[in-house]
């Protein structure tokens, strides 16, 4: 196959071992365009050891960079305001990039986010063509801490890609070059289950994906339906939340309708055989999650004023938008005591999502970095 150029992915953390959404698109991502004839290399310098979680091509060249910087060096360099090479961490870091990328000589350079990119450009021009990827909801990157930082840093990049339309305006403060509009590439769900009386949310367990408003809207009928059963998926990146979740069932006694299922490489399938999708997550970038459930038919419910779910979810199309748990637990009921409806809303959710098809997806990448290429 003719090589169509070389590039450069790079994820600072939270690569290795993790089950998230980002990882997951980042290695479909990788696969996708290697197997379009591109050389692709993924680099990270996560702190953690092991393998990814989601299988690489055999095509894609993964590099796990080893920072070998002692903490007094670091602190050597705090305290003189890093004017001394030897002690700059953060340059320590770019050096440590650029001998890579010397090496393999990228066309295009691909940061999962703007702390990414900020480990590259670090005193470091590249003449190479420079995209940032933004996998989360614009709010979440610019803090009072990381305005200044991120405002800076983008000034390097030639592209930044946003998920969904509406996050163009509200970059468009922060950066004033290209933004372009290419959301996560959806999979088919092929597996015919069948359909069991499960309400199911994956998402990791912390508070800003709101399994307690899940666990308190099923708790005002769950009685009605004793049958039906709430799973949750996902890993636990805050306990004590977790806790405080588990103490919220017992308390409604909810025991035997509530679970707590862990992560787990078989979604699709759970998917398919679950029959409504209950997603209170309080914003999302570009929910994987979510949308892996309307491609498996499921109705989806969710908050109207949370992020991507408020533009995924089409009321009375694919789903329901609600302002609180005594909505959610109304629409709850609405789906759980009528087949015919989650049905219809099921496959109108499979229909919407035909947008987001690998193809479509790698097709407009595609056409972006042989532009930006050339």
């Amino acid at each position: 196959m003719k090589n169509k150029g070389t590039i450069f992915v790079y994820k600072k953390s939270n690569l290795i071992a993790s089950a998230g959404g980002v990882e997951k698109v980042l290695s479909f991502f990788c696969n996708s365009l290697a197997q379009k004839g591109y050389h692709v290399y993924l680099a990270t310098r996560d702190k953690h050891q092991g393998q990814l979680f989601f299988p690489l091509d055999e095509s894609v060249h993964f590099h796990h960079f080893k920072i070998n910087f002692p903490r007094w060096r670091r602190i050597v360099g705090q305290l003189t305001l890093n004017t001394i090479p030897y002690f700059n961490r953060e340059l320590y870091v770019a050096q440590m990039i650029r001998t890579y990328c010397d090496k393999i000589k990228p066309n295009v350079i691909i940061t999962a986010g703007i702390q990414d990119l900020a480990d590259i450009v670090y005193h470091n021009p590249y003449p190479c063509a420079k995209i940032v990827q933004l996998h989360s909801a614009i709010k979440t990157f610019f803090t009072r801490k990381k305005t200044k930082l991120f405002v800076k840093t983008l000034k390097q990049a030639d592209l930044v890609q946003v998920l969904l339309p509406s996050y163009e305006s509200l970059l468009r403060r922060y950066y004033r070059g290209r933004i372009i509009t290419i959301g996560n590439a959806v999979f088919p769900n092929d597996f015919k289950e069948k359909r069991q009386k499960i309400i199911i949310y994956p998402a990791r367990i912390e508070p800003n994906k709101g399994q307690l408003f899940l666990i308190e809207a099923f708790s005002k009928i769950a009685s009605k339906y004793p049958d039906w059963q709430v799973h949750f998926y996902g890993g636990i990146s805050r306990r004590e939340y977790a806790q405080l979740c588990q103490q919220k069932i017992e308390k409604f006694h909810l025991e035997n309708q509530v679970f707590f299922k862990g992560v787990s490489k078989e979604m699709s399938k759970l998917l398919a055989s679950s029959s409504i999708c209950a997603f209170p997550s309080q914003y999302e970038g570009f929910s994987l999650a979510l949308t892996e459930a309307m491609t498996a038919g499921l109705p989806c419910i969710g908050f109207d004023y949370a992020s991507c779910v408020n533009e995924l979810i089409q009321p009375e199309k694919n789903g329901f938008l609600v302002k609180n748990t005594d909505e959610m637990a109304q629409c709850l009921d609405q789906l759980m005591g009528d087949e015919k409806l989650r049905l219809r809303l099921g496959k109108n959710a499979q229909k919407l999502m035909t947008f987001y098809s690998l193809e479509n997806i790698i097709q407009q990448w595609e056409k972006i970095i042989q532009q930006l290429s050339s």
